[in-house]
């Protein structure tokens, strides 16, 4: 069959989102499709009526190939996938499934079936949320190899904005010329931010910014999703790639009992005291385990930072507000051992942090774009959209970083050219927010969608061996 656009989908809020956004698109007359990795979603989108391709039914028929050497080497050489691990390691770590024999047959099976969705149908455009797990990343490697186009959605740091992006690594095109619209809007965010003193936070995610407290532990939303997931799993025995729910229950109690754990260790800032602060990733994130992989071990690189510094300077750490708790207490320990580094509360206002610091350190983390709107020096390690723009003192070696900072402390970026910067990346974005449940809102995403689709606009991609380096 032929298919405009074509929504990958991973869970149920997917489904609910994307059909309704997908009526827009077939009103306007798009031949619209579902690659699917819930079987409970495939009901549903069967019910409406939309094609689907349910990929945990097909690739339960694929032949299973036994993992080697030789497979893996095959699927990096057929796909462009620069090491395999790299596309293991998601659902390796975060769902806790350590053996890669299983994973690498996994995702060959997930090849196979998705080379013969594109060979044997009219697949223009295929869609899904960013993210690193084998499910998303051999619909993107198998898209780029049937040559048909690939869009990933990601919230944008400009409040009801999100980026859509042609590849897993992308930069801010610094050729296109920026509208007055758009250089007047990215003003009015920036001050916005600086007036509120708070970060946007996409509506998808705000249900995990809170404490890792009991109100959160048990909240009704939490309770029912694994109500959900284990009526799904052990009734109806319909699969998903979320179906690890004791790993997950488990994580959630650990986060909680770190965190009453760490209410004596847990600092506030000390008046006067001169610091760097570095800001903690959310342990699984996608920034870290696709993006930026050598610096998934976040606690190793806190304790060599801390020894980074210049003497008489404090390094301040916090945890990101969706992952309290989330750290091992054992590593955190160790790393708080060097009495120059302190863990901040949670409570503690970022804006603050990052209004009194020295410098921010971070890996690719969106605080590095709150600190570039303060107008504070910027030590950037990772790949992301803001490095390389002459605004931030980038590390290409980490025996290099205590250089960096010593040269970053004192030299803030040009206001000008952060400006310049911020209004490219706003015009890079469009209206539109993920998972957001009003007519209002699905019908601007999916006009931003089509306005994307039909202008061929990319970001400009780099390759994943280049990303990699």
């Amino acid at each position: 069959m032929k298919c405009d656009v074509v929504f990958s989908i991973m869970a149920l809020r997917e489904v609910a989102f994307f059909s309704r956004v997908a009526r827009y698109l077939e009103q306007a007359g798009y031949k619209v499709g579902f690659v699917t990795f819930h079987e409970a979603g495939d009901r549903v989108l069967a019910a409406e009526g939309w094609p689907c391709f349910s990929m945990q039914k097909l690739a339960a028929r694929e032949a299973r190939e036994a993992a080697s050497e030789d497979l893996a080497e095959r699927l990096e050489r057929t796909y462009g996938v620069p090491l395999i691990r790299t596309l293991l390691v998601h659902d390796r770590l975060t769902l806790n499934r350590p053996d890669e024999a299983q994973l690498l047959g996994k995702a060959a099976r997930y090849f196979a079936v998705l080379d013969s969705i594109f060979a044997e149908n009219d697949v223009r455009c295929v869609v899904q949320e960013l993210g690193g797990f084998i499910a998303n990343q051999t619909v993107y490697y198998s898209s780029r190899h049937a040559g048909v186009r690939h869009v990933f959605v990601e919230p944008s740091m400009y409040p009801g904005r999100v980026f859509f992006s042609n590849a897993l690594f992308a930069e801010i095109d610094d050729a296109r010329p920026v509208a007055d619209e758009a250089r007047q809007a990215s003003q009015g965010a920036v001050s916005a931010y600086l007036a509120s003193k708070a970060v946007n936070i996409p509506s998808k995610d705000a249900h995990h910014f809170s404490d890792m407290g009991l109100s959160r532990l048990f909240a009704p939303s939490n309770l029912r999703r694994v109500g959900r997931k284990l009526y799904h799993k052990y009734v109806t025995r319909e699969r998903e790639e979320y179906n690890a729910i004791a790993t997950a229950v488990l994580l959630n109690v650990k986060r909680f009992l770190r965190r009453q754990a760490l209410r004596g260790i847990y600092c506030h800032p000390a008046p006067a005291e001169k610091y760097v602060y570095y800001p903690l990733h959310v342990p699984h994130d996608v920034q870290l385990f696709v993006r930026s992989p050598e610096y998934v071990s976040q606690e190793a690189l806190v304790e060599y930072i801390g020894r980074c510094l210049p003497y008489g300077y404090a390094l301040y750490v916090k945890e990101h507000p969706a992952a309290i708790g989330a750290h091992s207490l054992g590593a955190t320990r160790n790393y708080l051992r060097a009495r120059n580094t302190k863990l901040i509360h949670p409570r503690v206002n970022s804006y603050a942090l990052i209004e009194n610091a020295a410098c921010v350190v971070t890996v690719n983390s969106k605080v590095g774009v709150e600190a570039l709107m303060q107008n504070k020096p910027v030590v950037v390690l990772g790949k992301t959209f803001y490095r390389g723009q002459g605004i931030t003192h980038d590390v290409n070696s980490l025996g290099c970083l205590s250089e960096v900072i010593r040269q970053a402390i004192g030299r803030p970026p040009s206001p000008n050219q952060v400006g310049d910067f911020l209004a490219r990346v706003y015009a890079a974005t469009y209206p539109g927010e993920l998972y957001v449940g009003s007519e209002e809102k699905e019908r601007e995403f999916a006009t931003s969608l089509m306005e994307f689709v039909q202008s061929g606009r990319e970001a400009s991609p780099l390759t994943e061996e280049h990303a990699l380096q």
